[in-house]
């Protein structure tokens, strides 16, 4: 079961929308505070945060500036309903929240942002292998890599020629013959049973054709094939350096 938290000042929202959801088979957690959200998320494994406009102690979209900027909170979605003002669309902008709503909000709408991200984060998780020649450039060099597998939010290229913290560019061909261009960094150094180097590449401002390419393809081959769905990232068997 799905675990969403809510958090807002209004006991209205918090109930109305608890019934909603609940009835939809997704298990809610709500509290009015952005202390109390931050204490109750370190505590559980939720899927989504879904922040009001305001809380007891703090504005939706500090809260969720705090979310983003804690390290081991990041990879949880955010969303964000806020007011449609140009002073708090720039903060809203500006908080590292994955999706912004205007109030007012409708109960229908929200319910199809809820479900349609944590569908969306759940096909993220997914890593399937992925053996193509990946180009990664850099200014004025190229280096040859390959590819060991990949999802919606980065890949695993072997290589002994990038550090950790370098951004490059990389390029390559999926089976479908479909081309992909992206921009990423290099976030994760291991070692393979074999003794390569592999390097986990976390792609950045994902072009819309390329994320709907890399989705398509990460879907197609899981539906069909869950065998060649990786498990852990970058492998169960590398040993990070």
């Amino acid at each position: 079961m799905k675990k969403v938290l809510l958090a807002s000042e209004s006991e209205g929202f918090l109930d109305r929308n608890t019934e909603l959801l609940l009835q939809r088979g997704i298990q809610i957690f709500t509290v009015t505070s952005g202390e109390a959200a931050l204490k109750l998320y370190t505590e559980n494994h939720l899927d989504l945060i879904v922040v009001d406009y305001r809380l007891d102690d703090i504005l939706g979209c500090a809260l969720c500036s705090q979310l983003s900027s804690t390290k081991h909170l990041r990879q949880t979605p955010t969303v964000l309903i806020t007011r449609n003002t140009s002073n708090d669309m720039d903060m809203a902008t500006n908080s590292g929240a994955g999706t912004i709503l205007l109030k007012p909000v409708d109960p229908n709408k929200l319910l199809e942002v809820i479900t349609g991200t944590i569908d969306l984060q759940a096909i993220r998780c997914k890593r399937v292998a992925l053996n193509v020649p990946v180009v990664c450039k850099k200014p004025e060099l190229e280096i040859p890599c390959l590819a060991h597998n990949i999802s919606n939010s980065g890949i695993l290229i072997e290589t002994d020629q990038l550090a950790a913290g370098t951004r490059i560019k990389c390029e390559f061909t999926l089976p479908d013959s479909m081309h992909v261009d992206v921009e990423g960094e290099v976030v994760r150094i291991a070692t393979s049973p074999e003794g390569k180097q592999l390097c986990g590449v976390k792609f950045i401002q994902t072009p819309l054709p390329s994320l709907r390419t890399i989705m398509n393809y990460v879907v197609s081959v899981a539906n069909s094939a869950p065998d060649s769905i990786i498990p852990h990232y970058p492998s169960q068997h590398c040993m990070c350096s």
